[in-house]
């Protein structure tokens, strides 16, 4: 309540929730927040260091307040725990990290937007929990024509499938999340899904090679998340789920 006192004194028609709401959160450190900042003034000193490109002269005002909770979590909820993930504490309240932490996410794709999610969640803690697992998917390998905007791969990485080598970065990122990765490079689709079989004799045969992703992969994870870069694929992935 200072805080809003001293921002009425300043202005007297000063929105009293927005304060407070900005208050609680004040001490937070959230890494998507973070890359939406650090990319635009990343952008801006690319722009000054090369003197290419207008500058943005006018201010830049992001407003994310729907990206808090309904009702904001009580001071003992969100109090420090000497954890790495307290910036994130501080905003969100302890039970909201435990429930991504065991959070089960599959992610399809593993290129430039692949590598911002994971990197994000490795900086979050998704999957980090005792019951929480990230699976990557990506039948990809790494050229040189990548490195340029896909961060987690470097030069010694040419040739080497992106689902692994990216789950190996994040897991170096945030130790948390070593054995909680699991990389594959099956394609989502029609042939690595559940079939009907004409017996049982043939099912037994063919289901590893076939029920990658079946009913019971599905119902073992909370969420997927599209990170395919091109139109046709991403069809084809939505046609199969």
């Amino acid at each position: 309540m200072k805080v809003v006192a001293l921002a009425k004194e300043l202005d007297q028609v000063a929105d009293e929730k927005v304060i407070k709401e900005l208050a609680y959160q004040a001490t937070g450190d959230l890494s998507p927040m973070n890359a939406v900042l650090g990319g635009f003034v990343a952008q801006e000193v690319l722009k000054a260091c090369s003197a290419k490109f207008h500058p943005t002269f006018q201010h830049m005002y992001f407003d994310s307040l729907e990206s808090l909770p309904n009702s904001l979590p009580s001071e003992e909820e969100c109090k420090p725990i000497g954890s790495r993930y307290d910036g994130q504490i501080a905003v969100f309240g302890k039970t909201f990290q435990e429930k991504i932490a065991n959070h089960r996410q599959f992610l399809v794709g593993s290129g430039a937007i692949g590598c911002e999610m994971l990197k994000n969640w490795s900086l979050m803690g998704v999957g980090s929990g005792p019951n929480g697992i990230i699976h990557v998917t990506d039948l990809d390998t790494i050229e040189k024509s990548n490195l340029n905007r896909q961060f987690l791969f470097r030069a010694k990485d040419l040739g080497k499938f992106k689902a692994e080598v990216a789950a190996v970065a994040v897991a170096e990122m945030n130790p948390d999340l070593s054995g909680k990765i699991l990389a594959k490079q099956e394609p989502v689709g029609p042939a690595t899904e559940s079939l009907s079989f004409p017996s049982l004799l043939l099912k037994e045969i063919l289901i590893s090679y076939i029920d990658v992703y079946g009913d019971d992969f599905f119902d073992s994870i909370d969420g997927v998340t599209n990170a395919l870069d091109n139109i046709k694929a991403r069809w084809l992935h939505l046609l199969s789920i």
